[in-house]
């Protein structure tokens, strides 16, 4: 199963931005994104899950960009599967109106 959304030119992991925005939408209602160095190039993290590396800063940044204005539109309800880095899958039930605050913090 592809867990990637394309946007543009930019691929960005879902795994990054599901269970974790999942946890803070029943905990609190904001997130941050962090861009920095990652394994080799940039990317971005939210708490300590990191995005897949990108070859410049300004893709990383991007690409935070994109995750952060994808998590504040509100959808349909719906059940989310995911794969933790365990290698377990979960469900989760999203309510699709509940969307954090997202922002980007660029260092």
């Amino acid at each position: 199963m592809d867990r990637t959304q394309e946007t543009g030119k930019l691929k960005i992991p879902l795994s990054v931005d599901l269970p974790r925005a999942l946890h803070y939408m029943e905990k609190e209602m904001h997130i941050t994104y962090h861009v920095g160095p990652h394994d080799g190039g940039y990317a971005y993290r939210l708490d300590d899950v990191w995005s897949e590396p990108f070859a410049t800063h300004d893709l990383a940044l991007a690409a935070a960009n994109v995750a952060a204005k994808r998590q504040q539109v509100a959808g349909r309800a719906t059940e989310i599967m995911y794969q933790s880095q365990d290698g377990r899958w979960h469900s989760e039930h999203s309510r699709g109106g509940d969307r954090p605050e997202a922002d980007v913090l660029d260092g």
